[in-house]
């Protein structure tokens, strides 16, 4: 119980000092008017070549396209796994049933020879 306390403590609200707002704002004004005058890159600074950052988007797209290719092999080789498993069924089923017909019709001709 002490800790579950000690936790609510810890994560219990608290107001922000007065003007805290502001300077957050100031410095996010100032950080941003810097950054935007070193690098005209974006949020990338400039030790990161522009090819470096292509690179990387290359190499996640390739990634990307290579998941899905191997996700959609995956899938129609379950497919082909799910036909074939369904194709010996039905060749089963029709096997029973062709064997439950050769003794139905063998029995009805037997008991036709018996009637003559």
């Amino acid at each position: 119980m002490d800790l579950e306390q000690e936790l609510k403590q810890a994560l219990r609200r608290v107001d922000p000092p007065e003007g805290f707002v502001e300077r957050v704002l100031v410095r996010i004004e100032n950080e941003s008017s810097a950054t935007v005058s070193q690098n005209s890159f974006g949020p990338f600074p400039r030790l990161v070549p522009r090819w470096v950052a292509t690179g990387l988007l290359a190499a996640s797209i390739g990634a990307v396209a290579l998941g899905l290719g191997t996700y959609r092999i995956n899938r129609l080789a379950g497919e082909r796994a799910e036909g074939i498993r369904a194709r010996q069924e039905l060749l089963l089923a029709v096997r029973i049933a062709s064997q439950k017909t050769n003794l139905a019709r063998t029995a009805v001709q037997k008991t036709s020879f018996e009637l003559r």
